[in-house]
């Protein structure tokens, strides 16, 4: 062989050898995204999972307060049943009829 197709040949397998580089570069670069999107979703559902599990604790902290307030208190159970609106209009009620009685 002469020295030139030496030199081409040589000149072939570092080609060979950097597209093996390149691609074997790309689909480490494509696991290692793939891996960090896949985390970024796993953190992003903890982080779903953890503020649900928190609204969770607080509704039942809340009723558990509700009840023991509505239980004791019975307008607060008109207000609890009926919402603030319904309740602002019952107390108007028995405000005008106390008024137009005395009168």
């Amino acid at each position: 062989m002469t020295r030139a197709h030496q030199q081409s040949n040589q000149k072939v397998r570092v080609m060979n050898n950097e597209k093996k580089n390149l691609h074997s570069k790309s689909v480490v670069q494509k696991y290692t995204e793939e891996r960090r999107d896949w985390l970024y979703l796993i953190s992003a559902l903890e982080v779903k999972r953890f503020i649900s599990e928190s609204l969770e604790d607080s509704k039942r902290q809340m009723s558990a307060h509700t009840k023991v307030r509505v239980k004791s208190i019975p307008l607060l159970n008109a207000a609890h049943t009926y919402g603030t609106l319904e309740y602002g209009t019952l107390s108007l009620q028995l405000l005008w009829f106390t008024f137009t009685w005395f009168l």
